[in-house]
């Protein structure tokens, strides 16, 4: 009994010792806190290093779309991921066909009519000209993921991605294509199947996605033209949106599913395995699109792509507006008691121009932050309880946030 006291007691010696060494270690550092206005000065992320060694995706979230201060952090971020990291891709949840225009056209364009032409609006922000300024002189590239139409540019692809395999198809493709969508606008045209107008869209859709299969045939036999890939994945796009969009709860159950799709698809045949950066809602970049039953992007991703080379950031704010995301003004963002946004400014405070940064990993043997263990209630899209450390692998807080000022 004495030597089995002498065991427990030498066993529980190394064990505190273990536990204050990762202390003393840094491996449970405290979080690191920036400023928020200062768009120009980046090494100050110089903190972020050892999180994103070796990583090839970061996944940048939001809690809501349309918060300045939300664009100034992500946009700093990226700056800094491309100086000191080497991204040069960033990913957008926006359309697939309206940011490779965007993307083919920046050089020629302002940067407020890059955002204009590729983004969704809640994106057209002047908060996000600074941004695309950056991607412009870097050489940076914008791509999109969503199969929802984003702006109304979506028509140009025709121009500069088919012509040169047929004028005459592409002519005819894009004439449909405006056609059909105009037709997707008209009031309760998928919940009236007898109706004239869901009749001419069966009629015209069947005539586009025969016109699209000869032009995948085209494209598949034509090896001499670049941007091939590219091509056939905005096709092949085009076909599950006029397949599905006449099943509304099918389309937007799968859009996750999509989108995880073009990301895996964008980043291996596209850009052959090139770093990429994520910025999409905190939803979407979730690990276990827990936070919304339809926003599983990230778990998908968080399956397919190593762990160790994916690194996911939700941003939250304690309190402040929002934009709504139709533009048809503003609503206000502020936390509740117990919330994981209260947690994070009880236990980090900031001040009103800078915001923290947190990796959960490294706060995670100190007993003080045990709440990222618990489920939390936390901002998207009204409150969704969460447990922290299964969604994420660090936070950002921003103490006060305003309004996104959109581009006219």
């Amino acid at each position: 009994m004495k030597k089995l006291t002498s065991t427990f007691a030498f066993t529980s010696l190394i064990l505190l010792y273990s536990y204050n060494s990762q202390f003393k270690e840094g491996k449970n550092e405290s979080p690191s806190s920036f400023n928020l206005y200062d768009t120009n000065y980046i090494d100050e992320f110089k903190f972020i290093d050892k999180f994103v060694k070796n990583k090839t995706v970061i996944c940048i979230g939001e809690s809501s779309h349309g918060v300045n201060e939300f664009n100034i952090i992500k946009g700093k971020l990226i700056k800094y991921l491309n100086a000191r990291h080497g991204f040069k891709n960033v990913v957008f949840e926006s359309g697939l066909t309206e940011c490779a225009y965007a993307n083919f056209y920046k050089e020629k364009l302002e940067s407020k009519d890059v955002l204009k032409s590729g983004l969704f609006s809640v994106w057209q922000t002047n908060s996000n000209i600074n941004l695309i300024d950056y991607v412009k002189k870097q050489k940076m590239n914008i791509y999109g993921i969503d199969n929802q139409i984003s702006t109304d540019k979506f028509l140009n692809i025709y121009n500069y991605c088919f012509k040169t395999y047929d004028v005459d198809l592409s002519n005819q493709l894009s004439r449909l294509d405006s056609m059909l969508v105009d037709l997707t606008l008209k009031e309760n045209i998928f919940s009236d199947t007898i109706n004239s107008n869901y009749q001419m869209y069966l009629k015209l859709s069947y005539e586009y996605l025969s016109k699209v299969e000869f032009l995948i045939k085209l494209i598949n036999e034509n090896n001499s033209i670049g941007g091939k890939e590219l091509s056939l994945m905005i096709l092949k796009n085009k076909k599950y949106y006029f397949n599905f969009i006449s099943k509304p709860k099918i389309y937007y159950k799968n859009r996750d599913s999509v989108m995880a799709q073009n990301f895996i698809e964008l980043k291996n045949k596209i850009l052959k395995g090139e770093k990429v950066i994520l910025w999409a809602h905190n939803s979407h970049v979730s690990k276990t699109g827990l936070q919304s039953p339809r926003a599983y992007l990230g778990r998908i991703l968080n399956e397919k792509i190593p762990q160790n080379e994916i690194y996911s950031i939700g941003i939250y704010a304690f309190s402040g507006t929002a934009s709504d995301n139709f533009r048809r003004g503003e609503f206000s963002i502020n936390c509740v008691e117990n919330s994981l946004e209260s947690k994070l400014y009880t236990c980090f405070p900031i001040k009103d121009s800078t915001a923290s940064f947190v990796d959960l990993k490294n706060i995670s043997f100190n007993p003080k932050y045990n709440w990222i263990y618990k489920s939390l209630p936390a901002f998207g899209y009204g409150f969704k309880e969460i447990v922290p450390i299964e969604e994420y692998n660090a936070l950002i807080l921003a103490k006060s946030v305003k309004a996104a000022s959109l581009i006219k």
